[in-house]
């Protein structure tokens, strides 16, 4: 058997079989983590000396993943999360801008966003977006209109605790398909992919259609001296195929019509 064990939180895998995907590759060491036990299921994880003998690989929320990494240096071996290519300015400055969805905008910190109605009013007229530009999520992104966006900005504040200095990527807010598509990107190449959305229908939606593959050959293309792992997630326009953002690999859900032996598959060599 290979010495690669997966850790996986359930719901970031979700219904995928795990197990079997990890037989057809003949691994078959895995470990589950639910969210309502995770801290005692990833420190019990982190002291079996087995896991030394073993290469791992983590599948986690962002919650577990910053502890992880903070207080499991074994487990942490198994993190795909590199922070600081994920920042949104850095990966988006490699990027060519007609393929990004929102290549015009601001970087500011929270804080100053009050402050700054004048200038975003002159960028966006119709409303903004606003998104951290941090990997790590301490918001999700978010659209508001104009009247709305004292009120807005002082309950997100109280509500998710933003620190005034976290710096947020402004753009101005677009009408956008309701089905994305989440491509998984290791060694520059496709390994699989799989629709997702706000509703039911549009994960049933099924695996990327050939002009959002395109353009996630593209991005790899742009990114391959840079980094070779990671998601990322595309949405159809009608002036064509645009990334929304990227994401790290340990960090991603999986949607329905991914396939993890592929996924698996295509990670195993480059983790050694």
């Amino acid at each position: 058997m290979r010495p690669l064990h997966i850790i996986h939180q359930t719901a970031i895998t979700r219904n995928h079989d795990v197990a079997s995907a990890l037989a057809r590759l003949a691994i078959n060491t895995h470990t589950r983590i639910d969210a309502a036990n995770w801290k005692a299921q990833i420190d019990a994880a982190e002291a079996d000396p087995a896991l030394s003998r073993t290469r791992p690989l983590v599948f986690c929320s962002l919650q577990i993943a910053t502890y992880v990494a903070r207080c499991c240096p074994n487990l942490a071996r198994g993190l795909i999360l590199p922070r600081a290519f994920l920042d949104h300015h850095a990966y988006s400055s490699l990027l060519p801008r007609d393929i990004r969805l929102n290549p015009r905008g601001i970087y500011l910190p929270w804080g100053d966003i009050p402050d700054a109605e004048d200038l975003l009013r002159n960028l966006c007229p119709d409303g903004i977006f606003i998104r951290p530009n941090s990997p790590m999520k301490p918001f999700t992104g978010f659209s508001v209109a104009w009247p709305e966006i004292g009120r807005e900005h002082a309950a997100m504040t109280r509500a998710a605790h933003i620190s005034a200095s976290e710096l947020c990527w402004i753009c101005a807010v677009k009408d956008v398909a309701k089905t994305e598509y989440r491509i998984w990107i290791v060694d520059g190449q496709v390994a699989t992919s799989a629709s997702y959305g706000w509703d039911e229908e549009s994960e049933q939606v099924g695996t990327a259609p050939d002009d959002i593959l395109a353009a996630a050959a593209r991005v790899a293309q742009c990114l391959e001296m840079v980094e070779q792992i990671y998601t990322a997630d595309f949405v159809q326009t009608p002036q064509g195929a645009r990334l929304v953002e990227l994401n790290a690999m340990s960090t991603s859900g999986w949607y329905r019509h991914m396939d993890p032996t592929a996924l698996l598959q295509a990670l195993d060599p480059m983790l050694f």
